[in-house]
């Protein structure tokens, strides 16, 4: 029995970890995971999901490349609309 509380994501990427290992001894038959319960099979769809800072993470860079583009994509059309009108 392993028990999460700050970082639970970890939690089931170490248990994921010590069951996958060629030596272990360890099955994992259950897992209960923020209230539900889910089959040993999907241990490794969790433990393969990014922490809440790495989701963050890739939020926030997929939000500024997404603004960056808007950014420059307005300052070329006020460059053309310049050139335009020069």
């Amino acid at each position: 029995m392993a028990i999460g509380l700050e970082d639970k994501k970890a939690i089931v990427a170490e248990v994921n970890e010590a069951a996958t290992s060629a030596l272990s001894a360890v099955e994992v038959k259950a897992l209960a995971f923020e209230g539900n319960l889910m089959g040993a099979d999907q241990i490794d769809v969790l433990a393969t999901l990014p922490t809440y800072d790495e989701a963050i993470a890739k939020l926030m860079s997929v939000m500024q490349g997404a603004t960056s583009k808007l950014a420059r994509t307005l300052a070329a059309v006020r460059d053309q609309k310049e050139q335009e009108a020069a």
